[in-house]
This record gives structure tokens, C-alpha cells and sequence, in this order.
């Protein structure tokens, strides 16, 4: 095993459990951009490796996660504010 395959084995470990606990999307973040830094960095076999480990998928499922976040955090912000201005008119 390279130290490569090692790196990426590592980050992708990181992610499902920095998503599951939800605090610190900081670290996703960071680990998501290096995972795409290494990416692009090297040549077509390591890449393959990258995809073999399963980057695709857990980088995936993590942007359908984020995305149900958003469309909760905007229809939260739609409530509270249907809810303030429903409040300013009573």
C-alpha cells in the first residue's frame, strides 16, 4: 500500500464520521478539498485508486446531505420569517 493510498483511506474514513457528527463542517470541507487537490495532482493510476477507495461515492453522498441542509436551512428561514411578519400584523 502507498503512502498515497494511505492518505486517501485516511480522509475518506474522516468524512462519514465528520458528517454523522455534524459539528465541524470545517474539517469536511478541508478533507473534501484535499481529496480533490491529490486528485488532480497525480497520474491516471492514482486517480483510479482514489475512485476504487470509494471517494466517488462518499463525496457524493456528502453533497446530497449538504443539499438537504440547505433546502432545510432555507425553508426554516422561510417559516420564521412567514411566522415574524404574520406576528407584526396580529
Amino acid at each position: 500500500m502507498t503512502s498515497y493510498e494511505d492518505v486517501v483511506r485516511l480522509l475518506l474514513k474522516v468524512l462519514p464520521m465528520q458528517y454523522e457528527n455534524n459539528d465541524n463542517n470545517f474539517i469536511e470541507y478541508i478533507a473534501v478539498s484535499i481529496l480533490n487537490s491529490l486528485a488532480c495532482q497525480v497520474d491516471y493510476s492514482e486517480k483510479q485508486t482514489q475512485g476504487d477507495l470509494g471517494a466517488i461515492q462518499v463525496i457524493t453522498y456528502l453533497s446530497t446531505g449538504v443539499q438537504r441542509r440547505v433546502k432545510l436551512v432555507t425553508a426554516t428561514n422561510v417559516y420564521r420569517s412567514r411566522d415574524v411578519q404574520l406576528d407584526g400584523y396580529t
